[in-house]
């Protein structure tokens, strides 16, 4: 049994994957490491200590989108 490791782009991925998990075989097992978030918990930002009032004032969420969307259909 022989080891691969790929390094790829997000653009080939689901076709190499396709390619890969459609090879009729038992020779192959598929191991994927998922990419983790580089981001330190002190880069990123808590929303909670955050007030947002932009949407206080809308009484009725989906007549409100009903609206928004209406202008689509013209």
């Amino acid at each position: 049994m022989h080891t691969i490791k790929l390094r790829v782009g997000e653009g080939i991925y689901a076709h190499l994957m396709f390619l890969l998990k459609n090879l009729q075989t038992n020779e192959l097992e598929i191991i994927e490491d998922v990419e983790k978030d580089t981001a330190s918990q002190e880069e990123r930002i808590d929303f909670s200590q955050f007030q947002i009032d932009a949407f206080k004032d809308i009484k009725d969420p989906l007549k409100w989108q009903e609206d928004i969307r209406s202008e689509w259909d013209k």
